[in-house]
């Protein structure tokens, strides 16, 4: 019953929010200045890396208030322009993408669906829940 309730709490949650547009994926990047981006770069006929979101789920429901330290964002493959192309590393092919971002500095690039390298990144680089004092 415990593993069931968990899964319906994560279950239907948005975890990852899609880019629609070359602007909103700059103004994500400029928002790496007070937390983690992760970028789930995908090709239009594949579609975002499902396959992922149980680890984007479970690592949200561990992190106090990440909702400020940490955002997910599908990129359709179309919308990146050949500086960011470059910038990111991406190159063409069917497999997932990810790229995470804090500071504006890409700390990690990870080719395919490696939900354990991908979580490793992330974790350690997340940045700190903020003070309660504050």
């Amino acid at each position: 019953r415990t593993q069931s309730s968990m899964a319906r709490r994560g279950r239907g949650r948005e975890v990852a929010k899609a880019i629609e547009s070359t602007e909103a994926l700059e103004k994500a990047i400029a928002d790496s200045e007070t937390m983690l981006v992760v970028l789930d770069i995908h090709s239009d006929w594949v579609g975002p890396c499902v396959v992922m979101q149980p680890m984007y789920e479970s690592l949200t429901l561990a992190l106090e208030s990440w909702e400020s330290r940490l955002r997910i964002l599908t990129v359709n493959k179309a919308l990146l322009t050949d500086a960011h192309k470059e910038r990111f590393g991406v190159e063409e092919s069917s497999k997932p993408y990810f790229v995470v971002i804090k500071q504006q500095v890409v700390l990690g690039k990870i080719a395919g669906a490696n939900a354990p390298e991908l979580r490793t990144i992330m974790t350690e680089h997340v940045p700190a829940a903020p003070s309660k004092d504050s």
